[in-house]
């Protein structure tokens, strides 16, 4: 079953950025609390809870709260106060 579910997975971090995606594992949680209680019928205690509850809280919180992430090459140009055609004439891999 886990390799079934890993695979969509797998394709979807392939064809989009993991800082996207990151807060959406948080539903794993749920998706495996549902299943240890249907197939083993194995319910969580109350201090298993509180975990769930905090880790869903702080994935939600970030969720909710992401920045839009920046231009890596375009914040590396200006701090080093580069045009984009001197960045250009360097050598791959160097800003």
């Amino acid at each position: 079953m886990a390799a079934i579910i890993f695979v969509p997975i797998a394709e979807a971090f392939r064809l989009s950025k993991a800082g996207a995606l990151a807060p959406f594992q948080y539903l794993e949680i749920i998706g495996a609390t549902a299943a240890g209680y249907l197939v083993f019928g194995d319910f969580p205690d109350a201090i298993t809870w509180i975990g769930i509850t905090i880790i869903l809280a702080s994935g939600f919180y970030v969720f909710t709260k992401r920045k839009k992430p920046i231009n890596t090459a375009l914040y590396l140009q200006k701090r080093a106060g580069r045009s984009q055609d001197n960045l250009r004439n360097l050598p791959s891999g160097k800003f």
